[in-house]
């Protein structure tokens, strides 16, 4: 890092106003996750045998993905300001103190960082010690056999509550981890399917629901949603034809659909006893019936629905109808909200509707998209060392009032989510991720098959999907094949 070390007290604690979470828990990759220091009275075991190293003024490059969100940010040049960009100044630089090394960081967009990182690679350049990226272009490097598993990363102990294990086990195959997850980058937060409500519009409407207390009693479902979205839709200016200046029961986009079939517990793929993935979406009679519901009910361009077009202007976008009051509901991710920071009417967090209320659990969908990665470069010459950076980098993340601490926070902190329900809710999104194997590694391009399918409404998905069958258990051949080879 290029950086000048300012030891200036306020500019640590400059906007801070964090709000401690101490009455509001939930849980991330099998671990509680607070705001609260109770948390870390063991904290002196925990960082115990974090592992040592010098390194002699060693560089440690880390190529990054840019997507325009402050959690996917790995470096900071130097104290701003910034709550979350300070801490993980201090982080790094605690980290390069300690190992005597320096961290640089290349950002650059996620086609390019996947280009540049899967260069190195087929040059067997040391380029890059870590790779952070959309889990999607991480897979994609997977399945060219450009990383390497978890295991040869002796010096990160995954058992630690800084790295993600349930969701870094979710994407193995045949018990190989190629993609990791902790809270070294923040964006699995981010990346929660959820809904917004506007909550003023709800007060003003007529036999309106409470949508808390539908949470609450596990009866928010589709159905449910799909009613309160017709009672809020309205013909505004009275021409007797539904545009963007009138008001729907939600605006949505293309991208939608997944999270709503995933928080219908449903999905496209699966795993064996044996860690091997399993289509599941074919011939499966729950999956239809979901994809019918959803498609039939909200994209099917009923006046209902503001279904957003990729080429919309700001305000016709699916937030942007939603910060302009237009629509009751919006379908987005918790990354997004930062968007609505400025709305003047107050609005709350949902997770995503169930299938009905005798699902069991509220499922939140995580984009392969949306979510990064960490991935190690098969052409890295001291994988001991860079598990040993990772680790102390990892643990610094987690100590307390540090990154990870300042970024759930923060996220809470907004107006969006002030109320006591609407954490709760925040908290039950957290601790209700789900992936799918299918739509990260993208076998087949079978996750873009079912969102076109669906962006058109189409009733043909079970015949479109036995047609490419065959394509994808092509492709998951070939990825099996050539994971086989590491040992």
């Amino acid at each position: 890092m290029k950086k000048t070390f300012v030891k200036i007290a306020a500019l640590l604690l400059c906007a801070a106003n964090l709000i401690l979470l101490s009455g509001c828990k939930g849980t991330v990759g099998g671990y509680t996750y607070d705001s609260a220091a109770d948390f870390r009275e063991d904290e002196g075991e925990i960082f115990a045998d974090v592992p040592k190293g010098e390194y002699g003024g060693y560089t440690f490059c880390i190529l990054n993905g840019r997507n325009g969100l402050p959690s996917t940010a790995l470096d900071a040049e130097t104290l701003t300001g910034s709550v979350l960009g300070d801490k993980i100044f201090n982080r790094n630089y605690n980290v390069e103190t300690r190992l005597n090394i320096k961290i640089e960081e290349i950002r650059d967009t996620a086609e390019n960082v996947y280009q540049a990182a899967c260069r190195s690679v087929m040059a067997d350049e040391d380029a890059y010690g870590a790779v952070w990226n959309s889990a999607s272009y991480m897979g994609a490097m997977a399945a060219n056999g450009y990383l390497v598993t978890s295991d040869y990363l002796v010096e990160m102990d995954m058992e630690k509550p800084w790295w993600n294990k349930k969701a870094t086990e979710a994407l193995s195959v045949d018990e190989k981890n190629f993609l990791i997850f902790g809270d070294l980058q923040l964006s699995y937060y981010d990346a929660h399917a959820m809904v917004g409500v506007n909550m003023e519009m709800i007060s003003k409407i007529d036999g309106m629901p409470n949508p808390y207390e539908l949470v609450d009693n596990g009866t928010w479902t589709v159905s449910k949603m799909l009613e309160m979205a017709q009672m809020a839709t309205a013909d505004i200016d009275g021409n007797q034809a539904m545009t963007y200046e009138d008001r729907y029961g939600a605006a949505i986009d293309r991208n939608a659909i997944l999270p709503f079939i995933f928080g219908c517990d449903t999905n496209m793929s699966s795993k064996d006893n044996y860690d091997f993935p399993v289509i599941t979406c074919i011939n499966n009679e729950k999956f239809f019936d979901v994809y019918t519901l959803i498609t039939q009910s909200m994209y099917d361009r009923s006046e209902t629905m503001y279904v957003c077009e990729d080429n919309e202007a700001d305000n016709m976008t699916d937030l942007g109808m939603f910060k302009n009051e237009r629509a009751l509901f919006v379908v987005t991710t918790i990354g997004e909200l930062n968007e609505l920071r400025y709305m003047d009417c107050e609005f709350g967090v949902l997770p995503m509707p169930k299938y009905s209320a005798d699902q069991k659990e509220y499922v939140s969908y995580i984009s392969g998209e949306d979510i990064w990665a960490l991935g190690i470069p098969t052409s890295g010459r001291n994988f001991l060392r860079t598990g040993i950076i990772l680790e102390n980098l990892g643990a610094e993340t987690w100590r307390a009032d540090g990154v990870r601490d300042t970024y759930v926070d923060s996220t809470l902190e907004f107006k969006y989510v002030n109320d006591e329900k609407s954490r709760e809710n925040l908290h039950t999104i957290l601790s209700s991720g789900r992936f799918d194997l299918l739509e990260v590694y993208g076998w087949g391009e079978l996750s873009e098959i079912v969102i076109d399918e669906a962006a058109s409404a189409s009733e043909k998905l079970m015949s479109t999907l036995a047609q490419n069958e065959r394509s994808v258990k092509g492709d998951l051949t070939d990825f099996i094949e050539k994971i086989s080879e590491f040992e």
